[in-house]
């Protein structure tokens, strides 16, 4: 009843956070509530695998074991993160206007982020392994529609090459899939499944040859998803576009879910063969995303393209610990899966909020500290106050590219809803009729700025500067 409940509760949050877009703040405590709520269950579900060993629903659809547990309590942990983050992330995109459709693009974002969470728990629980095929697909599927979430031409373009590239390598990974099928066809005739509890238990009877060539397939087509070089192609595309929130959730529990499912086809390959093949194999493709990663990290520029390179090392560094295998292997890879979800979900959090933070800081004060501040006596209209409490900053192109267009300022008061590409167009027609009406339209360079911002911030701190003298 747990797990059921633990699947059930992100799908009961979807639906309502799309039909009720209209009321935000409903919207953004639903989102919480569900992903708390998803949280709780899967600290339940974990406590319960751990306390009386693998669970299993009475339809047998779903089989939760230790392996399947790290992954839920994993997920459920790395959601309710994003999930928190996500409000405030959405809200200042709303106010910015990188919403195309307004609310309504909150409510799909809502349900898109809740359906992409109730894909990778029922990945990580199905105890067939046909449907763990089709769990890894339906994470594609649902995290795309997130990854092109701006539909700006870059996050469309990283959004198709995603869905084609993994597309591809999870036709491969079918191949595998029916390879092993026709492996246990052979081995128990009629009654063969691709339940992993019948297969696992009947493992050693499975065909050698066969069960080689199908991790092969399982290796490259799962791999694709994991992110493993040279299949890693899509990821920092995909990782640099999405929002932060879901860049958080795919680098650090959507990489680890196609990682599951090579894991329990390796543990079925090692017993079918009595050989270290599946586990060599695994820790050659470690060890090769490891050496390719890190020239990527070294020259990368682009902080989430660097996070997502970093995550293409840090999957090969968990593919070598889980082919070295052994108790000690095992448990260091599982270690390193959780340690890099926690830790990688949160540096994309955090570096959008710095890097945020720190960026309008430095884009808002060259124009407007040491301008004119208004108290409630200043009766003026809408244009002096607009005009008189902002400055300009001139430098070209350069600085127009750095400070993303706001350093016209005065036009950006003025016109809001403006796209920041259009302001410069604005400001000899708005210069112009300030000169008219006779209302000071201050206009500097970008170091007068800072020097100003700087002596208003000096002269400010002189009473506190005195008080502590």
């Amino acid at each position: 009843m747990l797990l059921l409940a633990l699947l059930a509760a992100p799908l009961l949050v979807a639906l309502p956070c799309r039909l009720l877009y209209r009321q935000q703040q409903l919207i953004e405590r639903l989102n919480v509530a569900g992903a708390l709520l998803t949280a709780v269950l899967a600290g339940a579900v974990v406590v319960d695998v751990a306390s009386n060993g693998p669970q299993e629903d009475p339809s047998g659809l779903f089989y939760v074991d230790a392996l399947s547990a790290v992954l839920i309590g994993t997920i459920a942990a790395v959601g309710l993160a994003a999930a928190l983050v996500s409000v405030g992330y959405l809200r200042r995109d709303l106010l910015a206007g990188h919403l195309l459709d307004g609310r309504k693009g909150l409510g799909w974002y809502y349900f898109g982020f809740h359906i992409f969470i109730w894909t990778m728990l029922a990945t990580v629980s199905v105890a067939n392994l046909g449907l763990l095929w089709v769990g890894i697909e339906a994470t594609t599927l649902a995290s795309a529609l997130l990854v092109g979430f701006y539909r700006t031409k870059a996050a469309l373009e990283a959004a198709w090459k995603y869905i084609i590239l993994c597309t591809v390598g999870i036709t491969f990974a079918l191949f595998g899939v029916l390879l092993t099928y026709y492996a246990a066809v052979q081995a128990n005739g009629d009654g063969a499944s691709l339940e992993w509890t019948a297969l696992s238990a009947r493992a050693a009877q499975l065909d050698p040859a066969l069960m080689k060539l199908a991790f092969v397939f399982i290796l490259i087509g799962f791999g694709t998803k994991a992110g493993f070089a040279p299949l890693h192609t899509w990821l920092a595309d995909a990782h640099s576009q999405a929002p932060s929130p879901i860049s958080g959730v795919l680098s650090g529990v959507l990489l680890a879910c196609a990682l599951y499912a090579i894991l329990r086809f390796q543990a079925l390959t090692a017993a079918a063969t009595g050989t270290d093949f599946a586990s060599n194999l695994l820790l050659a493709f470690g060890v090769f995303s490891v050496a390719v990663a890190v020239p990527f990290i070294l020259i990368q520029r682009d902080l989430k393209r660097l996070l997502a390179y970093s995550s293409v090392e840090h999957i090969g560094l968990m593919a070598v610990a889980f082919g070295i295998g052994g108790p000690l292997g095992t448990a260091a890879g599982l270690l390193h899966l959780v340690n890099h979800a926690l830790t990688k979900a949160l540096l994309f959090f955090a570096v959008h909020q710095a890097c945020y933070g720190v960026y309008l800081g430095c884009t808002f004060a060259p124009n407007h500290k040491g301008m004119p501040v208004l108290t409630a006596e200043d009766e003026l209209d809408f244009l002096r106050k607009q005009v008189l409490t902002s400055r300009n900053v001139r430098g070209g192109r350069l600085v127009t590219v750095a400070l993303g267009g706001l350093n016209y300022q005065i036009e950006h008061h003025l016109f809001p809803s403006m796209p920041t590409a259009n302001l410069h167009k604005a400001r000899p027609i708005v210069r112009d009729y300030c000169a008219s009406l006779g209302i000071g339209y201050v206009e500097c360079g970008l170091f007068e700025s800072w020097g100003q911002a700087l002596r208003h911030l000096h002269e400010v701190g002189r009473p506190l500067r005195a008080a502590g003298a």
